[in-house]
């Protein structure tokens, strides 16, 4: 047997559990392609975080939208549900390629690292990257993506977001640049 349909079968019934289940339902949930970037836009109307939003919205629009179904369209790929030992835990309707789910949470989490780092966040990370590990483990637990398809829209997310932060710094607008203090400002 393939090397990657073990992998499949080891996550996605390895350590089956009503906990699991529920915890690979909320991270799924946490990426579904309009959620990240409806987060975004609304932030993006508050006057507090509309400064850095931008670049976090365009990263998702861009990368977990848009490419990613460009690239589902250009390459077909059938689901691990299609196996006979598969149990998947949700419908589908697109190619299996990359996952969708995992790129936009990847898209996300890399566009807000560049934007909080900026601002001299640099926790931020150890939150967000771990965000979007985690909803691409729950794309294979629930039994409707490849482990391939996950480290695939993973590249793809941090790609994304990286080429997003370097045209908002190449480019200029609103980056989320840090706010000058009282002793910079005089």
């Amino acid at each position: 047997m393939r090397p990657e349909i073990e992998l499949f079968r080891s996550i996605h019934l390895g350590a089956k559990s009503p906990l699991l289940d529920f915890v690979s339902l909320v991270f799924s949930w946490s990426a579904l392609g309009w959620l990240p970037p409806l987060v975004a836009l609304l932030l993006l109307l508050s006057p507090k975080t509309k400064s850095y939003m931008a670049p976090i919205l365009l990263s998702s629009l861009l990368g977990g939208l848009i490419i990613v179904h460009a690239i589902k369209d250009a390459m077909p790929r059938l689901r691990p549900s299609n196996l006979s030992f598969a149990q998947p835990m949700e419908a589908h309707r697109q190619s299996s390629f990359p996952s969708g789910h995992t790129t936009l949470a990847f898209c996300t989490a890399t566009s807000a690292f560049w934007v909080a780092r900026r601002r001299g966040h640099k926790y931020v990370g150890g939150v967000v990257f771990p965000w979007a590990a985690m909803v691409g483990w729950s794309r294979v637990y629930r039994g409707v993506h490849w482990p391939s398809d996950v480290v695939a829209g993973a590249c793809l997310g941090l790609l994304v977001g990286s080429l997003v932060e370097m045209a908002f710094r190449k480019f200029g607008g609103d980056g989320g640049e840090p706010e000058a203090t009282p002793a910079q400002a005089q």
